[in-house]
């Protein structure tokens, strides 16, 4: 919530009450330089603790008792009487203990000016009843009414502009930088609902299934909203025009979600070694390189889309031999050679088909609208920038996993929601210093909610929480082991992520134990061995424990008991295990950050890595745990002030 949506406002600035509760300031100096609105605050400060316990007498009325009292005797002996007596019957204990319980009372500071100005007494120096009211609404306008299907609500005071802005000029391109919890997605569906009285037609595009799903119920009966991921744009784009064999390739919708052997290409194209890389080496590399030139605006395969993480280890022949197969890999994914040999098409496949041949959003569309559009590829930029459509884009470039950030181009308006309805202020230094070291543009400050009581606490040795967290980790190693973890305590735990997934991961973990090599995980499929597969984890820590847990007897038995406890979860209020990047669009009071997660600080970008910490510290409503790395690596961003832009967060094909 916002300071618009505060119960009660008191007479003290923040900067002044800092000042009371700095150690490092004289008491008896910083309490008698106080106003008599100011010390009649501290009074009411030092009695939160005991109206706890005490809820039926109104914070208020306790305010509007202690400024009478304190006016009383500042005018009928004098001001300096008032601070002796605040000297004599309050400390600086109490008052921090009374400013902490601030967000359990929903009372916000007033800014310094509206102090002195005293709008809050009457001309007899009584309290005004009615000032909450009237000081709630100078802030904003009157918030904006929503109704979304049969649910009525409001707006808040920065969605509300955005809103009023985009009602007046609904026919230009429009940006918002919304950073993470700050109501962008409740925007979006305000935004829906204003276009029912026209004759509009909006397309609403997203980036996962998950966000369809979502705006899919809510919408389901809006025939002027129509809902598509990107890959589903794609399809819709790419002509049935059966005369032409790419077309009807990249059409194909059955093949996403499948896999293809590294041998089964190297053999296709005649990958060969090269230098002192094998054609397994090589053919990683050639896979990477096709997917950095889909994600980029180029009408062709350079060299210049090798990775720089693989670049910097190959020479000249060797980066000729990469860019030679990976525009023949490309014309194979065009143009499979034999029936037999067809590699899938995935959605990135497909986006860049359309962007390379400009084809066009239908212009049976009249608007176009993206939410966390932090996920957007360049190449659906291009699309964009290309079709009539007005274009409404919402995202958060520090939720964006790549570290990549959106580069609007210059005929759009940039708004920006930095008040977070969601995390308290609690996380404001940790989520403002991230702000500073990322390369993106958008540096406004972030702005915890002052009415969220908010805890961070630091953990020395992880253990499973006492109250039901999701537990972030940084791998399905991290999964395993926090799901067993959980079983061990007789917990059933709930998956974000495919529970079919995780157990085709451990399955083809315990056939190459065994010294099978028919691993099919996407993952593992590339590894023929158990000490393949050890080599290139052994400085993973989650593999490690892993390892070292079958080396104790752990069997497929006992994942098929944990795996049981996965399938029968409760649905309220569960202890939730995820990767980051399955939680960018979700909340939970409690949530616990595993020491793996920092490992990827040296492997990933620092604007991927800042933005994964960034993800992770802003789900949480109530409470954070969090190793003691993460004030380690926030100190260590400050001290260094770094910045770059590398994109690659290790998860490419």
């Amino acid at each position: 919530m916002l300071a618009t949506e505060a119960q009660l406002y008191l007479p003290i600035s923040e900067g002044t009450l800092s000042g009371v509760l700095d150690d490092t300031t004289d008491w008896e100096n910083t309490v008698q330089a106080l106003d008599m609105p100011e010390i009649a605050s501290l009074f009411v400060l030092a009695s939160l603790p005991k109206l706890c316990s005490h809820r039926h007498i109104p914070a208020e009325r306790v305010l509007a008792t202690t400024l009478e009292s304190c006016n009383e005797q500042a005018t009928s002996i004098s001001l300096t009487a008032l601070n002796h007596y605040a000297l004599q019957n309050l400390n600086r204990t109490a008052v921090d203990a009374g400013f902490n319980l601030l967000p359990h009372f929903k009372i916000a500071l007033l800014s310094h000016e509206a102090v002195k100005r005293r709008a809050y007494l009457s001309h007899t120096g009584q309290y005004d009843f009615g000032f909450q009211t009237r000081y709630r609404e100078s802030l904003t306008d009157r918030p904006i009414k929503t109704i979304i299907g049969k649910r009525q609500g409001s707006l808040n005071a920065e969605q509300s502009r955005v809103y009023r802005e985009f009602e007046a000029q609904q026919n230009e391109h429009l940006h918002i930088q919304g950073y993470a919890g700050t109501g962008k997605t409740s925007l979006v569906k305000s935004l829906l609902t204003m276009f029912g009285s026209s004759k509009a037609c909006v397309l609403v595009l997203v980036a996962r299934q998950i966000q369809l799903n979502a705006l899919q119920v809510e919408f389901k009966n809006t025939p002027h909203v129509h809902i598509a991921t990107f890959i589903d744009l794609a399809n819709m784009l790419i002509p049935e025009d059966h005369t032409t064999a790419a077309n009807q390739n990249m059409r194909d919708k059955h093949n996403a979600r499948a896999t293809m052997s590294d041998d089964a290409i190297i053999r296709q194209l005649g990958v060969q070694a090269s230098g002192n890389h094998s054609a397994q080496q090589l053919i990683k590399v050639i896979r990477a390189t096709v997917f950095r030139f889909c994600q980029s605006v180029d009408t062709r395969i350079m060299q210049k889309h090798i990775p720089a993480t693989h670049a910097k280890d190959l020479d000249a022949t060797v980066c000729a031999v990469v860019h030679h197969f990976a525009s023949k890999l490309w014309q194979t994914l065009l143009l499979p050679p034999t029936k037999d040999f067809k590699p899938p098409i995935k959605g990135y496949h497909k986006i860049k088909w359309a962007a390379l041949h400009g084809w066009t959003i239908p212009a049976r569309y009249t608007h176009v609208l993206l939410d966390e559009c932090h996920d957007l590829p360049p190449t659906l930029l291009q699309i964009l920038a290309r079709s009539p459509q007005a274009r409404s884009t919402l995202g958060d470039d520090y939720q964006n996993l790549s570290g990549q950030t959106l580069r609007q181009t210059s005929n759009i308006r940039i708004r920006e929601m930095v008040h977070s309805v969601r995390s308290g202020t609690a996380v404001e230094d940790i989520v403002n210093k991230i702000i500073v070291a990322h390369p993106s543009s958008m540096k406004a400050q972030f702005k915890g909610n002052t009415l969220s009581a908010l805890d961070v606490d630091i953990y020395e040795k992880p253990a499973v929480p006492e109250t039901p967290a999701l537990i972030l980790v940084n791998d399905n190693w991290g999964l395993f082991e926090w799901v067993q973890r959980l079983a061990s305590q007789n917990i059933n735990p709930q998956l974000k992520s495919s529970h079919a997934d995780l157990n085709r991961f451990v399955q083809d973990c315990f056939e190459l134990k065994r010294g099978g090599g028919s691993a099919r995980h996407g993952e593992l499929f590339r590894f023929k061995s158990w000490d393949t597969l050890a080599d290139a984890y052994q400085h993973c820590a989650g593999f490690r424990r892993f390892n070292q847990l079958l080396e104790k007897g752990y069997a497929q038995k006992n994942w098929e008991q944990t795996y049981n406890r996965l399938l029968n979860a409760p649905d309220a209020h569960p202890y939730v295990i995820s990767q980051i990047e399955n939680v960018r669009n979700l909340e939970f009071d409690n949530v616990m950050l595993t020491p793996d997660i920092f490992e990827s600080a040296d492997k990933m970008s620092k604007a991927a890595f800042s933005a994964s910490i960034y993800v992770c510290v802003t789900r949480a409503r109530r409470r954070l745990l969090a190793p003691e790395m993460l004030h380690q690596w926030i100190e260590h961003i400050s001290q260094t002030g770094w910045v770059d832009q590398k994109s690659n967060r290790g998860r490419q094909p």
